[in-house]
């Protein structure tokens, strides 16, 4: 199993644990490690027929030993191939997010890497057939910022994303930047580490031209905040989360618009006596709610990182512990907070610790499992809704 630490990810909560349930699941990958990918922690992309991702290790022995990472594709009939290795050179090492299309090619970040004694991170290019291109690197100093995490998002041709370090600011948390497709890049906003929150993990959702995200870290008191951005208006947090009450701490995810709602995760925090995260909605106007407070019952899961799926006026996640066998949970949940345990994940073939959004295609769930499998090295999966 990798041991290599991904600042993204932290600690992997998820533990070892029986076979899992079988039920609408199936396994449609099993990662080798190696020259193959290991650890996907990022949400697939469906192009084509075929799913991309990216994996935080594998590709070869670089890194540690480990491997720097991979992007790779995957048939729906589970075939998968090694598009591209991390860590060749200047290419950039470990990629932490997704992939977003554009036209015919996609755009991603990793973490760590690039051009430059100094360079931390990229924005990178690649085609469907595996040719990969850095368009921007993140350089340590003179108060940029940088360590790209979380998502892309794409409005009108443009690239919006968030940064786990670096900025202005003495404490230097992060911020959020804007890059063109040709690697125009713009520090637009620096993280304080006070009020204004810190550590933006899950990248950005554009609404009626105002983005919005979360933080981890910051705010009041200091465990994260749900913050709007513009370009001609400036930060806003929007709810600082307390731990002390009922609304959830640590929010790693970004957030998803159904309905004109913004939902999220916190990965911590809530009602129950586990702390185990919760579900939360925002209103345009203002109001912030606690949907689902997991830990209530012993197999709801624990700790969700990943952006929420709205499909079909239900909300779909993941939790990367918890569950029957504790390692971790697919779960749906409805705006009025009912909530349904699709599946739990154990220690067989069908992986554990999911810590990506799940995507949808052709009316299935299909997401990542980062560890786990038939050798440890994480899953590709397929569920029904």
């Amino acid at each position: 199993m990798q041991a290599k630490f991904i600042a993204s990810l932290a600690v992997l909560a998820c533990a070892a644990a029986h076979t899992a349930q079988a039920g609408s699941y199936a396994t449609l990958y099993n990662f080798q490690g190696g020259a193959d990918s290991a650890v996907p922690a990022a949400p697939l992309t469906a192009y084509n027929g075929l799913f991309y991702g990216t994996a935080t290790s594998g590709g070869g022995t670089g890194c540690g030993g480990f491997g720097c990472g991979t992007v790779y594709s995957v048939t729906t009939a589970g075939t998968e191939k090694v598009l591209h290795s991390f860590g060749t050179g200047t290419d950039g090492q470990d990629p932490t997010s997704g992939l977003v299309r554009i036209g015919g090619k996609f755009f991603g970040t990793t973490f760590y890497g690039g051009v430059g004694s100094n360079a931390v991170g990229t924005v990178f290019t690649i085609t469907p057939t595996g040719t990969e291109k850095v368009i921007f690197t993140f350089l340590d100093g003179h108060g940029a910022i940088y360590d790209p995490d979380g998502n892309l998002t794409a409005v009108n041709g443009l690239l919006y994303g968030t940064t786990y370090n670096g900025g202005s600011n003495a404490n230097t948390v992060g911020g959020i930047f804007s890059v063109t497709q040709r690697g125009a890049e713009q520090d637009l906003y620096a993280f304080a580490d006070g009020s204004d929150g810190a550590v933006a993990n899950g990248g950005l959702v554009s609404a009626s031209g105002t983005l919005y995200g979360t933080t981890s870290q910051g705010g009041s008191g200091n465990l994260g905040t749900l913050f709007s951005y513009s370009t001609t208006g400036g930060e806003h947090v929007l709810h600082s989360f307390t731990g002390a009450g009922t609304d959830g701490e640590a929010p790693v995810a970004g957030l998803t618009l159904l309905n004109g709602v913004l939902y999220g995760v916190t990965s911590a925090g809530g009602t129950a006596t586990a702390g185990g995260g919760t579900v939360f909605s925002y209103t345009p106007g203002g109001a912030y709610t606690v949907l689902y407070s997991f830990g209530t019952h012993s197999t709801d899961g624990l700790y969700p990182r990943a952006n929420l799926l709205a499909w079909h006026g239900a909300l779909y996640g993941t939790t990367e512990a918890g569950g029957a066998y504790n390692g971790g949970t697919v779960f749906k949940v409805t705006p009025s907070g009912k909530m349904t345990v699709l599946h739990d994940f154990g220690n067989g073939t069908d992986g554990n610790c999911p810590a990506a959004a799940l995507i949808i295609s052709g009316g299935l769930l299909y997401g990542t499992a980062a560890q786990g499998g038939t050798t440890g090295n994480g899953t590709v999966f397929t569920i029904t809704p």
